[in-house]
Parts: structure tokens; sequence; C-alpha cells
């Protein structure tokens, strides 16, 4: 029967109906035992067993962004009243994208606990007086979650393959066509919608009928964003509406993520949306029409920026990893490097084609390519920069024997006449030296002369760069753990005599280096910056301004810049890549994964209790430090907070005491590179020690009593390991020079400390009395067994397999325990990152397996069209020919 005002259900007594549909009626009523408004939501005989999911899906949510549920009833659902006004009624922009971060966090609690909506729209959406957004109506939710036996009934499908189910006009492709498995990747097609229409005052496919609708959802493409939103934002919509849902975000995590950082550097925009003009704003417009046109004819002459870059489309995909692309000098055809069966080779495609010519096909990995000017050869390094057996070599476009150029070569780069080489020399000890080779090909000459010849250590995670008229050689580098970037003047063929390299990079720190190429003018570069995005976004560094600004709105890593030779087109490499946690078995059987997200878990260390372990995560934003347990796979945060990712740390490294009460672990941070000491009850960390001179430290590991904390850095300008007293303070002891810097392992027993160098696997007594190496092999990953008495480690051998291997301590007999495979690109893809293929060892209490943190990697190369296209307003009416 239908109800009328002051009726009774319950406890609760109807004031007035708030709207209905097929499905039952919503009344705005009071709770007469609280005295508090709430919404009622009535149901219809024949939906009760939608009804009862609608309950259950709501019960499961407890979110600020999600309408709480009070109470259910025999035939109706007690909700929270939600007074407040449309969520289409916002005016700013900043507003606007508080707004949308705040629907966003809601949705991705929902799909978090196993619910899609199924039917967002403005009209499910309130805001509050006190700005709070709800989301309302999970009527035709769907639980995507695998459920429990007692569950089974409750949550099962309601509508079967082929039914259509929501409002035609915020439905997803996948939703119009009917399709079963429909994923969290559906709703955010819906957000884009509706994040499309606040922005625009229209709907993205406005058709009159709604067949024509969902028929435009399924074929047609929506007109772009409004211009006068930032690019960013119009990249989130616009990837929220690809019809191919694998090109949407991963997770619904990471789209809130990317639109709660947009918003915190958007927060000073206060300017409006853009909407239609209504009939009031037109007859406002007549009136100041000579104004306007006075203002227009200025501005329409004036040069500007076309809002951004334009619309970026798939350029090679078909590998597990492409990445490094170099644009040929003609702007025809791009050079790079992808991987075959896990090695990587150069290859080069055609703009407008779709197939790709395999250029190099050399047993080592090839990486970094460039052309020489007149685009007949391409340059390349080869080998492995891990292991530091790095070479410079070239090839013919049109085929034949590739020749090695210079050998012990980690970088290089060609001026435009072609006349010089830029190049990263190794020296002794494993350092990196600035070196030129002119003509190219000659022995290479030290750089001298100004403070860049000075540096202490050029590490292999340094990126050279000539500017298109040759005026400025760009240098980035992390030398001796600073890291910097160097404009430094060249004339022809040599660095300008008497001209003084500038550093750019004062009061910018950056946690690492990265790929870069220069705009233009000289006046910057687009690089990817710690400060953009949590190292996702790329960023233009505008050095007359010192300040980085962001390019794209990334939601999964983007690396590797380079620009057309004309200015327009950004080529980069986009995907995935970081660490999961994986426990390596000792028996031979496969790895098992621990922990596998879309985000980076690196550097796992168990606690003695054999069931917990920490480990850092930047599933934040920024890196944390958090404890899991194994038991019931709870997390609990150590390190980290709003504070703490605020200063966008960079932590690595951890090891728990052996008395399982503090965890060590390394700090990134406004360019110092630092070991800290935290409880594990969460209390505040404190630094290993303060050192005045600010050498890195890296890399901490335990005495077996917990006193002591050795660590690699370096001592005189020459790689160390180091021992430091816990609590002391004071100046740490030398336990040995190294040529290479690797972690060290401080052993069970006491007795060594364990590290990989140049003459292979050394152990070196504590107070340095004995020295000797257990194995010439170049360990990827190196640890103790429990009891102290051998070494397990995981070493590249032929045919690029991996083997598991074991060395007795102190008879140094090997022992080969299993063969792990085939070595994956995204191992040899972590060396041209800058990082190690695994990171982090420690041996379970059990002595049966170990955990360690694999890198694990899937790049494709987009190019960014119209990058930065500067053009006049009347160009936009009448464009020039």
């Amino acid at each position: 029967m239908p109800f009328t005002p002051n009726d009774q259900l319950g406890p609760y007594t109807l004031i007035s109906l708030i709207g209905a549909g097929g499905m039952g009626e919503v009344w705005k009523a009071r709770d007469t035992r609280l005295n508090r408004l709430v919404a009622i939501k009535t149901s219809k005989k024949q939906f009760d067993e939608r009804f009862a999911q609608e309950a259950h899906a709501i019960a499961a949510l407890n979110h600020p962004n999600i309408c709480s549920l009070y109470d259910v009833g025999p035939d109706y659902l007690v909700m929270e009243y939600v007074e407040g006004r449309s969520v289409r009624h916002i005016e700013e922009l900043h507003k606007l994208l508080d707004v949308a971060t705040q629907i966003a966090d809601g949705l991705q609690a929902a799909h978090a606990a196993g619910f899609l909506h199924r039917d967002l729209k403005p009209d499910n959406i309130l805001i509050t007086k006190e700005g709070r957004v709800k989301i309302l109506d999970f009527g035709v939710a769907k639980n995507i979650a695998p459920p429990k036996d007692s569950e089974a009934t409750l949550v099962k499908s309601i509508t079967g393959k082929g039914v259509v189910v929501g409002t035609p006009a915020y439905m997803s492709p996948e939703q119009v066509r009917g399709e079963a498995g429909l994923d969290p990747r559906s709703d955010q097609f819906s957000f884009g919608l509706v994040l499309y229409e606040l922005a625009s005052g229209i709907r993205a496919f406005d058709r009159p009928t709604s067949a024509e609708t969902m028929a435009a959802i399924i074929r047609d493409d929506p007109e772009p964003p409004p211009a006068t939103l930032p690019q960013p934002l119009r990249w989130t919509i616009e990837r929220c509406l690809s019809k191919d849902r694998e090109r949407r975000y991963h997770s619904t995590r990471d789209l809130y993520e990317e639109l709660r950082l947009m918003s915190n550097r958007l927060t000073s925009i206060t300017a409006p949306v853009i909407k239609p003009i209504g009939s009031r704003g037109i007859l406002k417009l007549l009136w100041a029409i000579p104004a306007l046109a006075a203002g227009f004819l200025f501005a329409a002459l004036l040069p500007m920026s076309s809002g951004g870059p334009g619309r970026a489309v798939p350029f090679a995909s078909e590998a597990e990893i492409q990445t490094m692309p170099a644009w040929s000098p003609d702007g025809k055809r791009i050079a790079y490097a992808a991987d075959v069966n896990g090695v990587f080779q150069i290859f080069t495609k055609q703009l407008n084609s779709a197939a790709s010519t395999q250029i190099t096909k050399q047993d080592s990995p090839c990486s970094s390519p460039f052309w020489s000017p007149d685009g007949l050869r391409i340059y390349y390094i080869v080998g492995q920069r891990s292991l530091s057996d790095t070479s410079l070599w070239s090839i013919s476009l049109s085929g034949g024997q590739a020749e090695m150029v210079l050998d012990g070569i980690s970088e290089a780069a060609i001026s435009p006449n072609g006349k010089t080489l830029a190049v990263l020399q190794k020296e002794a000890m494993g350092l990196y030296r600035l070196a030129f080779s002119s003509p190219p090909g000659d022995p290479p000459r030290l750089h001298s002369g100004d403070a860049v010849s000075d540096l202490p250590v050029i590490r292999t995670d340094s990126y050279l760069r000539f500017t298109r008229d040759g005026k400025y050689l760009g240098f980035y580098t992390d030398a001796g753990g600073r890291v910097s970037f160097w404009k430094i003047p060249m004339t022809n063929t040599q660095p300008e005599t008497g001209g003084q390299a500038e550093e750019i990079s004062k009061g910018n720190h950056q946690a690492r280096t990265a790929p870069f190429d220069w705009l233009p003018d000289n006046l910057g570069i687009i690089s990817r910056f710690n400060s953009l995005g949590g190292e996702k976004s790329l960023g233009v560094w505008d050095f007359q301004q010192r300040v980085q600004r962001p390019i794209t709105a990334a939601t999964d890593k983007e690396i590797s810049p380079s620009l057309s030779p004309d200015g327009r087109i950004l080529a980069y490499s986009t995907g995935s890549h970081g660490y999961d946690v994986i426990e390596v078995p000792l028996d031979g059987s496969a790895s098992r994964n621990v922990i596998a997200t879309a985000r980076s878990e690196v550097a796992p260390s168990v606690a003695p209790n054999g069931f917990q372990f920490a480990y850092v995560s930047d599933r934040g934003g920024a890196d944390e430090l958090w404890l899991r347990n194994r038991h019931d796979g709870s997390d609990r945060l150590i390190v980290g907070g709003e504070a703490h990712r605020a200063d966008s740390p960079d932590l690595l490294d951890t090891a728990i005491s052996p008395d399982g009460s503090r965890v060590a672990y390394r700090k990134i941070s406004r360019g110092e590179i630092e070991i800290w000491i935290a409880p594990l009850s969460g209390e505040a960390p404190v630094r290993m020690w303060q050192d005045p001179a600010k050498i890195p430290q890296r890399g901490p590991t335990w005495s077996p009593d917990g006193n002591w904390l050795a660590y690699y850095s370096s001592r005189g300008g020459k790689g160390a390991v180091l021992k430091a007293r816990v609590g002391a303070n004071t100046q740490p002891e030398l336990v040995a020079y190294v040529d290479q810097t690797r972690p060290a392992y401080w052993s069970p027993r006491g007795d060594w400390i364990a590290f990989d160098d140049t003459a292979g696997l050394r152990l070196v007594n504590p107070d340095n009395k004995r020295d000797v190496v257990i194995s010439s092999r170049r360990c990827l990953i190196y640890g103790w067994s429990y009891d102290g008495a051998s070494l397990y480690g995981i070493v590249p051998i032929e045919n690029h397999h991996l083997m598991l291997i074991r060395m007795d301590v102190p008879s140094m007999r090997e022992t080969k325990l299993a063969d792990m495979g085939l070595a994956s690109a995204a191992m040899t893809f972590a060396g041209f990152e800058g990082h190690s293929s695994y990171r982090g060892f420690s041996m379970n209490p059990d002595g049966k397996s170990f955990l360690t943190s694999v890198y694990r990697a899937k790049m494709d190369i987009w190019l960014l069209k119209d990058f930065n296209k500067r053009t006049r307003l009347l160009d936009r009416f009448w464009p020039r020919q």
C-alpha cells in the first residue's frame, strides 16, 4: 500500500517524500528514539532480493564519503539523511577538484570492499553544507569479491549475463553491452562521465534517446574536455573515458591518489569552471560586447600556449618492456630499446608505420640509443650497468657489423655537429668521470677546470645530453650521493675555455637522477622529479623561474622523455615498474609472491619471531615503513603519515634488530642520505649518528648483539664499509675499503661481514684482521644462513639464466641448488633505472627460505603530440597555413 506523511515504520515517522522509482520510494523521516532525521528507502515485494543486496553493500561500507546505513526493517532501509546541494552546483575549479577527489575516495573504498556501484551519476552524489561529498543509492551495486560459503546465497548475482543495469547516460561501454565480469574500471568510466559533466556543464554523450546514447558510448568519442581545465585534469578525464578499459586506471586507489596530489598542487586556483551560458548570461554578455571586442582584438594577436600538451597516443607496445626513445635528426622515426627473450636490443620504428625493425642482435643488453647527426648510425651502450662492464657501440642504420667505439663507458651523448662525444668513463675503484672524445672514437680526455671535474664519484645513474644548438652539455648526476644538474658551456669540440659549469640544482633537492631532454630554448629540461607525483609524472624544470611544473597527470610511472627535433612531440616510456616482496625456498622450488601489488614494496626484513617483517611501501604516494603480520595479513605503520609524506623521503634497506625491538633503515631527504633507527612500537625514529660532513650512509646491518651497525659509505673519497656504535653518535670505524658500494651483511655468529666487490664476494672480520674472497661470482643478491655457517646467493649464469647457490664457510665450497630460469627483462631494466634487480635479503628463522624483493616492470612508449605548442588565439578560428 502507498505511504503518506505521518505514517509509522517501526520507530520512524515519515515526514515527506524525497523520491520514487520502480524499486520503491525514499522518504524523509524522524527517528522517534534518537530525535534525528533519517532517510528511509522502502521496497516493493518483487525486489526483496536486490533490496537485501543493497543493505549488504551499504553495511559493508564505512566511509565518510558514502551514505551510512543505520537500520534494516522487514521492507525498508534506514540511512543517513543527507541535507545538501546537488553536485552539479560547482562554480570554481579548486572546488571541482576537491569534490572529484572525495568521490574517488568513496568509490575506491567501495571497490576495496568488493562492491561496484554501477549507477554512479550526479543525481546519486550530494554535497553537505560542510562540503562533504556523499555517494548515495547502492541499489544496483554488485559484489565482485569472492564470497565466503556462508555468504554465497546473499551476495550472488541478481542480474544475469546480457542484462543491462544502470542509467544509460552514465554507463560504461561494457555495461551497455551487458558483459559479465565487470570490474572497478566500469565505475571509473562512469566517474569520468560525471567529472566531464561537472567541468563542462554538458553530458559527454548527450543524445535524444537512451538507445542512441548507449550506441554513442560504444562507438563515439566525446568532445575533448574544456581547454580551460588544467592539462592533468583533462588527462584524468580522458583516461577514465577510454573505450579500452585496459587504458583506464589499474586501480581506483591510483585514480584517487592522482586526484589528491593534483588537488594539493592546485589548491590556489580559484578560476571558474566554464559551462554553457544561459539566457541571463547572454543578456549580460550583450552589454559587454564593445569592451570584449577590443580585448579580443588585442589578445588574439598575442602568442599564447595551447593550454599544455595535446593528446597522447601509443607508439610501441609489442614487447614486455620498450623504453629509452630517441628521435632521428629528421624527426621521422624513433630508435628505442626493447627486450627480446629477456635481452634488450635496439629497434627503430617510423611514425606512420605499425612495424618495427630490430637493429642489434647482441648477447649483452643494449640500451640508451642515440643517432649520429647525419642519421646514418645509431650509438648505444652494451652491457650490464649494475655490474659496471659497459661499453659504447655503434651500428649503421642499413645494417652490417656493430662496432665498439669506446670501452668502459656507461653513458654518452654526441654534439649536434658530430665532432664530440661526451662520455662517462670508468676509472679505478669503480668511479666514473666526465670526459670528451673528439673526434668520436679517440681516447677520451677527462674534463677539467671547474667544479664538475672535482666531483668525487660519478655513479652509473648519471645522464648526458647536448642542447640542440650545441652550446651546452647537460649533466644530471649522483656524485657521492649528492644529486645535481650541471649546465656546461661548449665550443665546437670541447668545453668552452674559461667557461664555468653552472650548477642549476642548488636548493632543489632530488632523491635520484633521471633521464632528461632539453627544451628548445635551453632554459629548462623535461624529466621526472621526485617532487611531482611521487616520482611518477614528467615535468618541466624551468631554470629561469627555478620551479618545476608537471606536464602530465601520471597514473603509471613515466620516464625517458625525448622531444622531437621540431619540439612538438614528446616521446616517453610509461608503465608500471617497482618491487614486489617474494619468498625464495632453499629447496629449489619456485619463488612465491608475498606482497605483489601495483605499488612498490621493497627491502623486507624478517623479525626474530618469524611471522612479522618490515618493508617499505609507496602506497600512500611516498615511501613509508610498514610492519606486516603474516598470520593475519595485517599491516602496521612504523614510519609515515601526512607530515612524513609531505617531505617526500626515499626509504630503503630495512634491518630489524636481533632482539626484534627496532628497525634500521636508509632515508634520503633534502639531499641527505642517512641511516635512521625506529622502534617497532611506533615511537619517533632517531639518526644512527649525525655526520657533520653529511657523507651518505646506506645499507645498515646489525651485529648479533645489537650494539653495532655496519653500513656501506665512503671515506676519503673511496668506497668503504664502516661500523658505528649504536647510540654513541661518534665517528664510525673503518671495516674495509671497497671498489663497489654494495650492501653488507653481518654474520649471525658475528665473525664476518660479507659484501660484493669487484673481485667477488668478500668476507672481512669486523676488526679488519682477515679479508678473503669466498667466491669470484658476481651475486645479484646474497645473505647469511640463519646459523651463519654459509652464504646463499643468486648469480647469473650462461644463457641468461639465474642460479641459486650456497657458499660454505670456511671451506669456501660452492653448491648449486637450483636453476631459477631465465632472468626477466625487468631485471636488466632495473639496472637501466639505477636500481638493483633484487633488494634486501632476510633469512626466515626456520632456515628454509629467505625474503627479498624483486624488480618487475611493464613499459610502453607513448607520444604526446603538439607538446607545449605556442599559437595565437586568432589561430584557433583562422589557422595559419
